[in-house]
């Protein structure tokens, strides 16, 4: 799941929307998320300054479109409970 590209969600969203569907209503009542959207590539990224300095990079976290996609699933559903109780 960690290689699929925004380009191939996009262009075959329709031909794919019922088997994320399922995945996402599994996970949602299992209370388990898939391991692979659990996985992120950290990076360091350089500020200003002296190289050499581990001080003046940030850790970015690169992680696969689909969590980002299962991320606003989640966020939407735990919004919608919240405002409707």
């Amino acid at each position: 799941m960690a290689h699929i590209t925004y380009q191939f969600l996009w262009s075959n969203c329709q031909e794919y929307y019922v088997y994320l569907g399922n995945l996402y209503n599994s996970s949602i009542s299992n209370g388990v998320v898939p391991g692979e959207l659990k996985l992120a590539k950290v990076m360091p990224l350089f500020k200003s300054g002296y190289r050499l300095n581990p001080s003046n990079y940030r850790l970015i976290s690169l992680v696969s479109h689909l969590r980002e996609i299962f991320e606003n699933f989640y966020t939407s559903t735990i919004d919608f409970l919240i405002n409707t109780k």
